[in-house]
């Protein structure tokens, strides 16, 4: 989050402003298996000793990271609804809310709730999307 803000703010070294430039275009991420890419699974390149066996694809990959980048500017940019309508390689300005920042860490370090007793339950199953 820390480098993000500070992309955000045109504060990188060699940095031209705050303009920044996706890669690939934010609005063609899916979570459903799209491109390849299965959400909560690693299918991309990971560091040493992620995958201990005990879970097998547990962790994060170098795939995981766009998704998670993406959201966090739509979160702490005034204008962050403006990325999902952008092509690949197009340069943007984000306009950088302190203020949506304080909101994102709220909603990051609200505890969650309890569920009710009897509650229907979702369970992780290693090597399966969802």
């Amino acid at each position: 989050l820390e480098w993000q803000a500070c992309a955000a703010q045109g504060k990188l070294a060699n940095q031209d402003g705050n303009l920044i430039a996706f890669a690939a275009a934010p609005g063609s991420l899916h979570t459903g298996g799209s491109y390849g890419h299965l959400f909560n699974r690693c299918s991309g390149w990971t560091p040493t000793g992620v995958d201990s066996g005990t879970f097998p694809n547990a962790g994060y990959a170098n795939d995981d990271i766009f998704y998670l980048e993406t959201c966090l500017f739509s979160q702490i940019c005034e204008n962050g609804e403006e990325i999902f309508s952008l092509a690949a390689g197009q340069q943007w300005r984000c306009r950088f809310s302190q203020e949506k920042v304080y909101e994102l860490q709220q909603i990051l370090t609200t505890p969650v709730a309890p569920e009710p007793w009897g509650a229907p339950v979702c369970h992780f199953k290693p090597g399966r999307a969802g």
